[in-house]
C-alpha cells in the first residue's frame, strides 16, 4: 500500500497477489510498507497477501538484497514498530527459481538495519493485544539456492550493528498456527523467528508455536539444509526467554550435520549471545499422536538451547592470527520463576537430622525419541559445542564464590557481552584469609591473559558433588531426561563430552605467555576434575607462563583419579623467543584430611596424583623450590630403613603415612637446556631446627642419594650455598659420618630423567638439590682486574649468566653499580678497581644477587648480565668448554631471541703471550655453541682458538 510509512494503520486487511519477477538489487516488499520512515503502529491489521517472487535469471549482485515482509519489508530508518491490537498474518510467498541467500523474507519484516529500533508485539496473556502467524512459505519452486536461506517467520534478518542495547524486540503475545517457514540454503537455515537476529535484545515472555512447520528441502528435494535453527539460526546480543512454548511441530527433513531448538550458533564472528533462559518457562512437547515436536530422523550435532556458544568452546573469546573470536554465553535459570534467588545446583542443609537439597539441579532434555528415533537411547544429548552455565542472572558479586563465577564468565564471554557479568577487580585477592567455595556453582577453567594473584584465600571445589547430586535434583514440574551431563564424559557415543564439560576442573586452562600466576597464602580444598589432557587445579591445560608460588596449603584437595597432576599439567616455553618462564614455589605443605583413621586407629594415606607438577619442556625455564614441606615415603615399598618411632615422627611432621604422590614429588620430567636454573635447597635447620627438635620443613628426594647429574654433591644440607658438614638425614640430627640412603623406599623428586640430548640440546634433566654454587675465578671484570679464566667452568658459568640470567652461581661484583653504564661500550663508565667489590649470590626471597659485606649494593638479574657482557677477562690456563649436559653456551644473550641486542658481547678477553710473541694458553671448544653467540664491538686476543664442534649451521 505504502512505499515508505511513517504513522499509524488501523484496521486494515491486505488480500490480493504480486507477482515479482527478477527484481533489482535493494528491491523491499511488503504488504503494509516497503520500508519505514521512521516510528510504525499496526492496530488490528491483518496480513493475508500473496506474493509469487521468481528469479528466472540468476541476480549476482548481492548489496541490499531483496526484502518481502508481510507488513514492511526493510526497516533501515530508526524508530519503533508497535502492533496493538488482534493482529495476524496470513500471507503466502510462493518463491520460485533462483534464491540465493540475500533474498530475504520475513513473517511480518523482511530485514531490519536500523541503529536504533524497538519492535513490540503484544501484551501477555492479552487476547485483545496478539500477534498470530500463518505465514505460509513455498520453496518447492526454487531451482537454484545460496548457502544461507536468510529469512524467517518474524523478522527475516536483522544486520548487525555496534550495540545491541538500542536495538530490542518485545514479543509478549505471539502465536504461530498453521505457520510454515521454508528453507532453501545448502548450508544454513532459519525458523520462526528468522536468520539472523544480530546485535539484537530480545525479550521473549510470551510465544507458542501451536502448529508450525519448518521445511528445509528444496529443488526437487535435492538441497536439504543441513544446519537449522528452530527460532533462529544465529544471534548476538541478548535474549531473555521467559515464556516460550512449542506445542505442535513438524520438521522431517534437514539438520543433518546441526540443529539448535532457540538458536543454532549463539555467535557470530567476534560477537557473542547473552542467551539467558528461564527453565520453567521454555516448555517442548514430546510428540504423542497429532501433537508435540517432530524432528528429522538423522541429526547432527542437538541442542534444546544451542548447538554452537562458541567457535572453541574450551577457549571463550581469543584472538588467533589477528582475527578475534567471541563466546556466546548460555544461562539458564532453574528457579521456579524469576523471583527465585537460588543460584547453587547442589546445596544440602541439614535441620534435626534431615538433610534437604536446596540446590536447583541442572537443565533435563524436555523430547525424547518420540520425536526422533536419533534421540533413542540419548545418545543425541551430549552436545560438546555448547556450555551450560546456571543461575548466572541471580549471582551478585557480593558473594565470594558467586562473584568468582562472574569473573570468569566475563574472561571467557565476547566483549560484546562480558559486561553483562560484573564482578570485582580482584576476586581472589584479599586482606584476611577468606573463603571461597565453589561448591555446587557451575564453574569452569578459562584462559587468562594478564597477571593474577591469589591471596588470603581458602579455595574450594566440588566436582564429585556436581557429578553426583546436580543431576538428579529436580523442582516440579521439572522431569529427569535419563542422562548424566558427567562433566568428565569425554568419549563418544553417550559418553560424549556435553554442555558440562570440565565443570570443576581447575582454577584455568591454559596460561598465556609472558603472564605470571602468583599465590600468597592459599589454601586449596575439595575436589577437582581431570580428564583426557586436563590435568591440574591451578592450569589443567598448558601453561606458557610464570608461577610464583608464596605459601600454599594442600588442603585435601584432589582430583578425581590419581592418574594426573595436582597443580599444573603442563609447562612449555614454545619458542626461543617466548618470554622466559620462571617457577618460584616457596613453602608448600600438607594437612591432615589426606589421611583417615579406622577404628582400630590404623592410619593411612591414599596416592591422590602422580605428582605436584606435570611435564615442563622448553629452554630458558628456571625453576626455584625452598620451603617444600612434602612427604616423600613411597606408598607401595617399605624398605626406608626407617624405625617405627621415626615413621611417626615423620608421620607427625607432614599429617601423611606416605606421599600422596605416586611416581615423584614434584614433576614428571623436565626437559629443557643447560642454560635452564633448576634448584631446590634446604638447610640443616629447615629440617631440624638449631635445637634438632624436626621441624621438617624439607622434602627428601631419591637423588639425594642417587643422582646421575650431580652424583655425590646432593647429600648435605645446603648453607648459605655452601655445605653444611652435616648429612642430610630423616632419622637423627647430628649425621656427620656417612650420607644416608635415599636411593629406595623414597620418590624422587623427578620421575623421568635422562642425559641423552634431543636436536635442540634438550634433555631430562633434574633439580640441582644442595649443590654448593659455582664460584667463580678472581677478579672483579674492571680494566686493572679482569676476571680470571682459569678452568673452563669460569667460562662456562660467565657464559650462562649472560645467555639467559643464571643465578646459580657465586660472583665477584662492584659494590656500587651506578658507575657502571650497563649498555655502553667497555671502555665508558668507571672501569677501574678501587677494592670496592664483594663477594655476591643470588638470593631468592628478593629476586636479586646479594653480599652480606657492608655497603654492598644488590644487583638484578638484568644488570648483571649486562655487566659481564660489558666487562674484561683475562685468560689464564689451557682451558676446555665441555659440551656436555653442563656446557658452554656462548658468550652474550641467544641469537634467536636478543633481536634488539642488548644482551651482546661487548667485554674484552685476553690472553697472555709466550717470549715469542705467540699466545700461550688455547681455548678448545668442545660444544655445539660457538665461543660468541652475538657481539657488538668485543675485543678477543692473543688466544688460541679450538673449534672441536661443526658450527658452520649456527646464527650467530
Amino acid at each position: 500500500m505504502f512505499s515508505v510509512l511513517a504513522g499509524t494503520v488501523t484496521n486494515l486487511t491486505i488480500a490480493g497477489t504480486m507477482d515479482i519477477h527478477n527484481c533489482i538489487d535493494g528491491m523491499n516488499i511488503g504488504g503494509i510498507a516497503s520500508r519505514n520512515a521512521g516510528n510504525v503502529t499496526l492496530t488490528t491489521v491483518t496480513a493475508n497477501e500473496t506474493v509469487n517472487y521468481g528469479e528466472k535469471t540468476k541476480i549476482t549482485v548481492k548489496g541490499e538484497g531483496k526484502n518481502i515482509g508481510g507488513y514492511i519489508g526493510y526497516v533501515g530508518t530508526d524508530g519503533t514498530i508497535m502492533l496493538n491490537g488482534v493482529n495476524s498474518i496470513g500471507a503466502t510467498f510462493n518463491l520460485s527459481g533462483s534464491h540465493e541467500e540475500w533474498n530475504v523474507y520475513g513473517g511480518a519484516i523482511g530485514k531490519i538495519t536500523a541503529g536504533t529500533f524497538t519492535v513490540n508485539i503484544g501484551t501477555k496473556d492479552d487476547p485483545d493485544n496478539k500477534l498470530t502467524n500463518s505465514l505460509n512459505t513455498s520453496i518447492t519452486g526454487i531451482t537454484a539456492t545460496g548457502g544461507n536461506s536468510d529469512s524467517g517467520g518474524l523478522i527475516g534478518y536483522i544486520t548487525s550493528a555496534e550495540s545491541y542495547g538500542s536495538r530490542v524486540v518485545n514479543i509478549n503475545n505471539l502465536e504461530y498456527d498453521d505457520c510454515t517457514i521454508g528453507n532453501a540454503a545448502t548450508t544454513k537455515g532459519g525458523g520462526f523467528l528468522g536468520y539472523a537476529w544480530l546485535d539484537t535484545t530480545a525479550n521473549i515472555n510470551g510465544l507458542t508455536v501451536t502448529n508450525g512447520t519448518i521445511s528445509n528441502a528444496s529443488t526437487n528435494n535435492t538441497v536439504i539444509t543441513p544446519n537449522v535453527g528452530v527460532m533462529c539460526y544465529e544471534a548476538t546480543g541478548k535474549w531473555k526467554v521467559d515464556s516460550l512454548t512449542i506445542t505442535k511441530m513438524s520438521m522431517t527433513d534437514g539438520a543433518g550435520t546441526s540443529l539448535g531448538m532457540l538458536v543454532n550458533k549463539a555467535y557470530n564472528e567476534s560477537k557473542g549471545l547473552y542467551l539467558d533462559v528461564l527453565n520453567t518457562g521454555y516448555t517442548l512437547t514430546k510428540k504423542s499422536g497429532n501433537t508435540g515436536i517432530t524432528l528429522p530422523v538423522t541429526l547432527g550435532f542437538y541442542d534444546e538451547i544451542a548447538a554452537y556458544s562458541a567457535d572453541n568452546v574450551l577457549k571463550g573469546t581469543y584472538t588467533e592470527n589477528s582475527t578475534v573470536h567471541g563466546a556466546g554465553v548460555i544461562s539458564i535459570n532453574m528457579n521456579a520463576d524469576r523471583n527465585g534467588s537460588k543460584t547453587k545446583l547442589t546445596d544440602k542443609t541439614e535441620s534435626n537430622g534431615t538433610v534437604t537439597e536446596n540446590g536447583t539441579g541442572t537443565y533435563q532434555n524436555k523430547l525424547d525419541s518420540t520425536s526422533s528415533s536419533a534421540l533413542e537411547n540419548r545418545v543425541k544429548y551430549p552436545n560438546q559445542n555448547a556450555r551450560y552455565y546456571y543461575n548466572l542472572d541471580d549471582m551478585q558479586s557480593t558473594n565470594t564464590a558467586e562473584n568468582v563465577v562472574l569473573w570468569s564468565v566475563n574472561q571467557y564471554a565476547a566483549s560484546n557481552i562480558s559486561g553483562n557479568f560484573t564482578s570485582t577487580d580482584s576476586p581472589f585477592s584479599f586482606e584476611s584469609a577468606t573463603n571461597i567455595d565453589l561448591s555446587g556453582y557451575s564453574f569452569y577453567p578459562v584462559y587468562f591473559t594478564s597477571g593474577i594473584t591469589l591471596q588470603n584465600v581458602n579455595l574450594t571445589f566440588d566436582y564429585v558433588g556436581i557429578r553426583d547430586a546436580a543431576e538428579n535434583v529436580f523442582v516440579s514440574p521439572v522431569v529427569t531426561d535419563g542422562f548424566s551431563r558427567d562433566p568428565g564424559n569425554n568419549g563418544s557415543g553417550e559418553t560424549a563430552r556435553n554442555q558440562h564439560f570440565l565443570m570443576h576442573s581447575g582454577l584455568f586452562i591454559n596460561q598465556a605467555e609472558g603472564t605470571t600466576l602468583t599465590l600468597n597464602n592459599v589454601t586449596l580444598g575439595g575436589n577437582f576434575l581431570e580428564v583426557g589432557d586436563y590435568k591440574g587445579v591451578l592450569v589443567s591445560g598448558i601453561s606458557n607462563g610464570s608461577l610464583t608460588v608464596n605459601s600454599l596449603t594442600l588442603d585435601g584437595i584432589k582430583p578425581n583419579v590419581n592418574t594426573g597432576y595436582l597443580l599444573v599439567n603442563q609447562i612449555v616455553r614454545e619458542y626461543t623467543t617466548s618470554r622466559a618462564i620462571e617457577l618460584s614455589i616457596d613453602n608448600v605443605i600438607t594437612t591432615d584430611k589426606y589421611t583417615i583413621t579406622d577404628a582400630s586407629n590404623n592410619k593411612s594415606t591414599a596416592c591422590i596424583a602422580k605428582s605436584l607438577f606435570g611435564t615442563a619442556s622448553g629452554s630458558k625455564i628456571d625453576i626455584t623450590l625452598s620451603a617444600m614441606q612434602l612427604d616423600a615415603r613411597k606408598a607401595d615399598e617399605s624398605d626406608n630403613k626407617l624405625t617405627t618411632s621415626n615413621h611417626t615422627a615423620l608421620t607427625t611432621a607432614y599429617y601423611t603415612v606416605n606421599s600422596i604422590f605416586s611416581a615423584s614429588t614434584f614433576f614428571e620430567y623436565i626437559n629443557t637446556n643447560t642454560s635452564a636454573s633448576l634448584i631446590y635447597n634446604y638447610s640443616y635447620d629447615e629440617d631440624w631446627k638449631s635445637d634438632g627438635s624436626g621441624s621438617r620443613k624439607v622434602t627428601y628426594g631419591k637423588e639425594v642419594s642417587e643422582s646421575a647429574q650431580w652424583a655425590d654433591r646432593e647429600n648435605k644440607y645446603s648453607e648459605n650455598g655452601v655445605n653444611s658438614t652435616q648429612y642430610t638425614d630423616p632419622t637423627k640430627n647430628d649425621n656427620v659420618t656417612a650420607e644416608y640412603d635415599f636411593s629406595s623406599g623414597w620418590l624422587p623428586y623427578v620421575a623421568d630423567c635422562s642425559l641423552d640430548k634431543d636436536e635442540n640440546g634438550y634433555y631430562k634433566r633434574e633439580l640441582k638439590v644442595n649443590v654448593a654454587a659455582d664460584t667463580t675465578s678472581e677478579g672483579c671484570g674492571t680494566y686493572n682486574d679482569p676476571y680470571q679464566i682459569k678452568k673452563g667452568s669460569d667460562l662456562v658459568n660467565f657464559a650462562k649468566v649472560m645467555y639467559s640470567g643464571y643465578t646459580d652461581v657465586t660472583l665477584i661484583l662492584p659494590k656500587t653499580k651506578s658507575s657502571y653504564d650497563e649498555l655502553g661500550e667497555v671502555t665508558s663508565g668507571s672501569r677501574w678497581c678501587s677494592d670496592n667489590h664483594a663477594t655476591y649470590t643470588w638470593n631468592q626471597s628478593s629476586n636479586t644477587f646479594t653480599s652480606n659485606e657492608s655497603g654492598a649494593e644488590a644487583w638484578d638479574k638484568e644488570e648483571v648480565r649486562k655487566y659481564l657482557e660489558n666487562a674484561y677477562y683475562i685468560l689464564k690456563n689451557n682451558i676446555t668448554l665441555d659440551g656436555g649436559n653442563n656446557g658452554y653456551e656462548g658468550l652474550g644473550g641467544d641469537a634467536n631471541s636478543d633481536s634488539t641486542g642488548q644482551y651482546a658481547f661487548r667485554g674484552v678477553i685476553v690472553g697472555e703471550k709466550n717470549t715469542d710473541d705467540t699466545p700461550k694458553w688455547t681455548i678448545t671448544n668442545e660444544s655445539d655453541n660457538p665461543l660468541v653467540n652475538i657481539s657488538n664491538g668485543c675485543v678477543i686476543k692473543d688466544i688460541n682458538i679450538v673449534q672441536k664442534a661443526d658450527i658452520s649451521a649456527v646464527s650467530i
